[in-house]
């Protein structure tokens, strides 16, 4: 153990440990002498400190009552050094048995029965009411994670709960995606049985409208398999973001004219678009209608004054940017790596793939390696 453990320079177990193996007489046949023997023992940790004691041979060894001081000077050190000072308790309470509890009700809804009964059924087709009833689901653990989680802190029990959300999300979405799949193959046989009876029965309809329309049903039809889907939830947490962030971002769809049909106006609306980017703070630019805008001459004094106001709030201060600049850009390539490795469920679902233990691992090695 001493070995393997991480010290400063060479040191040996025995400067911080005395070791000793003390032989004690059998205590069933020699009882007397058994007590005699722990007596002694017992008197060298009372009078630990003093000569043949078990720790008297130590330097700097300070009696019991010099305790209080001595609790004191390391206290003062804790709070004079930022790397030491803990959060207060009921933060680390908070924030360790938050995690416990969204980290079970994870497991649990993996291994819920009516989510793996759904799951199995959607591998051979689309199912009754399945944003219904997965929505039932998710609400029943986030609910139980609320009930479980109400008496600690309310910042941390909430950034527990959102993460828990978003992992649950995480882990559902490829039966979402699944469910979706489904769907749009119904949508597109749909809208090919429709295209060829209309074709067939050749109303009166140009074939570009007739395409438009048979299009137009089947969207329509697929948007409707999608309203009770999980596909709402994910919507509403993004309205619910923009809602959030309208202070910081402003939400614009802009219709630009056909580039092959109509090229010369669609280059007159681009021209127009540009020159918004170009005078974006003058009325009618990207963010002319902002408070407190101000101009890019400004930029140097306005860099100034945040640099200023960062480093008077211990808050704000970020640590040193090669730190910052690793932590992102490893973010990055690991989130990169992560999309190239693919899952093919179908080709999974076929049957065994030869050497596929080899095949994986290879693959997994030439991502991480990367």
């Amino acid at each position: 153990i001493w070995a393997a453990a991480a010290k400063s320079k060479a040191q040996t177990l025995g400067d911080f440990f005395n070791v000793e193996i003390i032989a004690l007489p059998n205590f069933l046949y020699e009882k007397e002498r058994f007590n005699e023997q722990v007596a002694l023992l017992r008197q060298r940790f009372i009078h630990s400190i003093s000569p043949g004691g078990l720790v008297g041979d130590r330097k700097d060894v300070q009696p019991a009552s010099g305790f209080p001081l001595r609790v004191e000077q390391i206290w003062k050190t804790i709070k004079e050094n930022k790397d030491l000072d803990l959060p207060a308790l009921e933060v680390m309470v908070a924030t360790f048995r938050c995690e416990q509890i969204a980290k079970e009700k994870l497991s649990s809804l993996k291994l819920d029965g009516t989510w793996l009964a759904m799951s199995k059924a959607l591998k051979s087709g689309p199912v009754s009411e399945f944003g219904k009833k997965l929505s039932s689901i998710l609400e029943s653990y986030l609910s139980q994670y609320d009930k479980e989680a109400m008496d600690y802190e309310e910042s941390i029990r909430k950034d527990k709960q959102q993460r828990l959300e978003t992992e649950a999300l995480q882990f559902v979405y490829p039966a979402y995606a699944a469910m979706l799949q489904h769907l749009r193959s119904t949508a597109l046989k749909s809208f090919k049985t429709r295209l060829e009876k209309t074709v067939k029965e050749k109303r009166g309809d140009g074939f570009e409208e007739s395409v438009d329309n048979c299009g137009w049903f089947g969207m329509l039809e697929f948007e409707r398999g999608c309203e009770v889907n999980v596909k709402d939830r994910l919507r509403g947490d993004i309205e619910t973001l923009k809602s959030n962030k309208k202070a910081e971002y402003k939400v614009e769809i802009t219709a630009l004219p056909h580039y092959e049909f109509q090229e010369e106006k669609f280059k007159e609306q681009v021209a127009r678009l540009r020159q918004r980017f170009v005078h974006s703070i003058y009325p009618g630019g990207l963010v002319g209608d902002r408070q407190e805008v101000e101009p890019a001459s400004g930029f140097p004094l306005r860099a100034e004054e945040i640099w200023k106001t960062i480093k008077d709030n211990g808050d704000l201060d970020l640590p040193a940017v090669k730190v910052t600049v690793a932590t992102v850009r490893c973010e990055e390539i690991a989130g990169e790596k992560l999309k190239c490795f693919t899952f093919d469920e179908e080709a999974v679902q076929a049957g065994p793939v030869s050497g596929f233990g080899g095949a994986v691992s290879s693959i997994l090695e030439t991502y991480l390696s990367e």
